[in-house]
């Protein structure tokens, strides 16, 4: 099982549970970015010259989802659009995502009433 919670530098909030993804199209690449949260909770990112952070973006592929898991993952995407998510993968390893909406994809199998949804999340250890 995977875990994705928002908002993903607080404990607490909206979170999901589904079944592990397949991952494809994983790539790898650097930035320099700093995360600040400041005491309100409000979350910054910052561009800076020291220090980088390994950013991988993955594309997740969930097959055989039920109607209303397909329907709580987009409620869930919608509420966490633009913003920090915390994904927690199979292993307990935790990263700090966000989720492009833009490549979210559904596929409804009307055979079985089951469905394949997929996303690409750019990810970084927490």
């Amino acid at each position: 099982m995977i875990t994705l919670s928002y908002p993903g530098y607080i404990s607490g909030g909206t979170v999901i549970e589904l079944r592990n993804p397949e991952l494809k199209d994983t790539d790898d690449w650097v930035k320099n970015i700093s995360v600040l949260i400041s005491r309100n909770g409000s979350i910054r990112t910052i561009v800076k010259d020291k220090g980088t952070k390994r950013v991988v973006k993955t594309l997740l592929v969930f097959r055989m989802l039920s109607e209303a898991e397909v329907d709580a993952l987009i409620t869930f995407i919608a509420t966490a659009k633009g913003e920090y998510v915390k994904y927690t993968d199979y292993r307990g390893e935790e990263w700090i995502c966000t989720i492009d909406s833009q490549t979210l994809d559904i596929v409804n199998h009307t055979r079985c009433d089951e469905s394949t949804v997929s996303f690409t999340v750019n990810r970084w250890a927490l």
